[in-house]
C-alpha cells in the first residue's frame, strides 16, 4: 500500500535529481547527437541506480544516521574521509551556486520588466529565502518537495503536449564525433541523487521499502530527462539554447518561456532545499557542530561565490558532474564493499553487484574524472 511517507521519500529523491542539469541536457544532446546521448543516459542511469542502491544498503547496515562523510570514515578510514569531504562539499556547493545563478536569471526574465533589477540581485534575494528554509529543516522541505515535484511533472507534460507537433524528426538523427564526450559530465550531474538517500530513509520510516523508493525515485527523473530533451532537440535542432527553454520561443511562443521559467524555478528550488539540508547535516551530524553554525558554514561559501560573480552556470555543472560526481561514485562503491563485512546490522534490502560490473563502474567514474579535468584545464 502506498502511503504518505512513501510518496514523500520518492519526492525527496526526484526533487534532488531534477535540477539545473535538465536545462543543459538538450544542448549537450543537440551537439553530440540524440542517439549517443540517449546511450549515455541509459548506461549512466543504470550505473547510478546500482550505485544509489548500494548506498542505500550501506545506510541500512549502519545504526547511526549519518551523511556520506560519516559513512566514509566508518568504513574506509580517515584518508578516504578527507577525499569524500572535499569532493562532496565541493560538489554540493557547486550545485547550490549553479541553481542560484540560473534561478536569478529566470527571475530577472520573469520579474525584471515589472520590478526592474539585475539577475545578480534576484539571485541574492532567492538565495537568502531558500537558505532560511534549509535552516527550518526536513519537515518543511518535504512539504515543498511533494507539491513541487507534482507541479514539475505537470509543467513538463504541458511542454511536451504543446511541442510534439513541432518536432522535426531529422533533428533527432544528427551525430558529431567532436562532441562525443560532451554529455558525460552534464548527465552525471543531472542524475546524481545519492545525497538524498539518508533523508529519504528518515522520511520513509520503513526500511524494507527503501529500495523500492530508490528505484522509482531514480527512474522518474530519467523518463523526464529523455522526454524533455528529445522534445527540445526535436523542436529547435542545431539552434538548441544552452538553457533549453529560451530557444523554444520562435517555435512555441512566449508562453512556453514563462512556463519553462516556472519549471526551472521549481526544479532547482527542490534540489537546492534537499542539498542544502544535506550539507548542513554534514557539519551538524558528522562534525557535531551546533545547528545554526552548521547552517552558516554550509551557506556562506556559495553565498560569497554568487555575490562576487566567481563562477558561471555551465562550467559549474560540467565540473561538478564529471569530477565530484565521479569521486563520490568511487567512494560509495568502495564503502558498499566494506560495509558488507563491517556493518552494524543486517539490512532489510541487499543488492548483488557482480565483480565485472563493479570494475566497469570504477572505470567509468575514473575515466570521467580524468576527461573532465583535462577538458577544463587544457581545452
Amino acid at each position: 500500500m502506498i502511503n504518505k511517507q512513501y510518496i514523500n521519500s520518492i519526492s525527496i529523491i526526484v526533487g534532488t535529481a531534477v535540477g539545473a542539469g535538465i536545462f543543459a541536457l538538450p544542448y549537450a544532446m543537440a551537439k553530440a547527437g540524440v542517439g549517443i546521448s540517449l546511450f549515455y543516459l541509459v548506461v549512466l542511469g543504470l550505473v547510478s541506480i546500482v550505485l544509489v542502491l548500494a548506498y542505500g544498503e550501506v545506510i541500512l547496515r549502519t545504526n547511526d544516521h549519518l551523511q556520506i562523510i560519516g559513512y566514509t570514515k566508518k568504513y574506509l578510514g580517515n584518508n578516504w574521509r578527507v577525499i569524500a569531504l572535499v569532493s562532496f562539499i565541493a560538489g554540493i556547493t557547486g550545485a547550490l551556486i549553479a541553481y542560484t545563478i540560473q534561478v536569478g536569471e529566470f527571475l530577472e526574465t520573469l520579474l525584471g520588466p515589472m520590478l526592474g533589477g539585475s539577475a545578480s540581485t534576484y539571485s541574492l534575494v532567492y538565495f537568502i529565502i531558500v537558505s532560511l528554509i534549509v535552516l527550518a529543516g526536513l519537515g518543511m522541505i518535504v512539504q515543498f518537495e511533494k507539491y513541487m515535484v507534482a507541479l514539475l511533472i505537470l509543467v513538463v507534460c504541458t511542454i511536451l503536449f504543446s511541442g510534439f507537433p513541432k518536432i522535426e524528426w531529422v533533428n533527432l538523427t544528427t551525430f558529431n564525433a567532436y562532441y562525443l564526450f560532451l554529455p558525460y559530465g552534464v548527465i552525471l550531474f543531472a542524475i546524481s541523487a545519492a545525497s538524498a538517500i539518508p533523508d529519504a530513509k528518515v522520511a520513509l520510516k520503513k526500511n524494507k521499502k527503501l529500495f523500492s523508493v530508490i528505484k522509482y525515485g531514480m527512474i522518474v527523473p530519467l523518463i523526464i530527462y529523455i522526454l524533455f530533451s528529445v522534445a527540445v532537440v526535436g523542436i529547435s535542432g542545431a539552434g538548441t539554447h544552452e538553457g533549453a527553454i529560451p530557444g523554444l520561443t520562435p517555435y512555441l511562443g512566449n508562453w512556453v518561456v514563462l512556463l519553462g521559467i516556472l519549471f526551472g524555478i521549481i526544479a532547482m528550488t527542490t534540489s537546492f532545499l534537499t542539498l542544502g539540508l544535506v550539507i548542513r547535516e554534514i557539519y551538524q551530524l558528522d562534525f557535531k557542530i551546533p545547528r545554526f553554525y552548521a547552517w552558516l558554514m554550509a551557506m556562506i561559501p556559495p553565498f560569497l561565490v554568487v555575490v562576487l560573480h566567481l563562477a558561471s552556470f555551465v562550467s559549474t555543472i560540467s565540473l561538478v558532474g564529471g569530477v565530484m560526481g565521479g569521486f563520490d561514485g568511487i567512494i560509495v562503491l568502495l564503502m558498499w564493499r566494506k560495509a558488507r563485512n563491517m556493518g552494524d546490522r543486517q539490512p532489510e534490502c541487499k543488492i548483488n553487484i557482480p565483480f565485472w560490473i563493479q570494475v566497469f563502474m570504477l572505470l567509468v567514474f575514473s575515466i570521467g574524472i580524468v576527461y573532465e579535468l583535462y577538458y577544463h584545464i587544457f581545452a
